[in-house]
């Protein structure tokens, strides 16, 4: 008699679990992922606005980091250097329309390389699309800036009929 291990259906069921259960943590991953950029999003929003609205000498963006220290000190991601991302983020993609489309689907680490690491918006939107359709680690996204992929695309001959008008 065969044992249930050895059973072939018992092995497919398995199998079939472990997947659902990778793609439900994938999924749980992305809806955590696009909650925590939305907030980042509007934090950077109301900052934004309360550092246009200050006198000369306030200092929105550290007394916020203090305010969250103190009371929340369990909750990181809040310091002033974050803060200050979060600001930056909102100012550089507000009314950018391409941009919203990609808003949610990048993690906040390549959202940041991409802010700081990359001079204007065309190629920083191109960044952010091939992150999205190559799901890249923010390691294989540095290795594509530091190789000048963006240049060495838009010199490319197979992309010129993409770049005339």
């Amino acid at each position: 008699m065969n044992s249930v291990k050895t059973d072939k259906e018992f092995i497919e069921f398995i199998k079939m679990y472990e997947e659902a259960k990778r793609n439900a943590c994938y999924e749980i991953a992305c809806i955590a992922n696009r909650a925590t950029i939305d907030l980042y999003w509007e934090f950077g929003k109301k900052i934004s606005k309360l550092s246009q609205k200050a006198k000369y000498g306030d200092k929105i963006v550290p007394e916020l980091a203090k305010w969250f220290k103190d009371n929340y000190p369990e909750i990181k991601g809040f310091d002033k250097t974050n803060l200050f991302d979060m600001q930056k983020y909102y100012e550089l993609f507000y009314n950018d329309e391409k941009f919203r489309a990609l808003r949610g689907q990048l993690n906040w680490t390549n959202t940041r390389i991409i802010i700081y690491r990359l001079k204007s918006n065309e190629e920083r939107l191109f960044y952010m699309q091939l992150c999205v359709q190559n799901k890249l680690s923010s390691r294989e996204l540095e290795r594509f800036i530091k190789s000048s992929y963006y240049e060495r695309y838009l010199l490319s001959p197979n992309n010129i009929d993409e770049k005339l008008p």
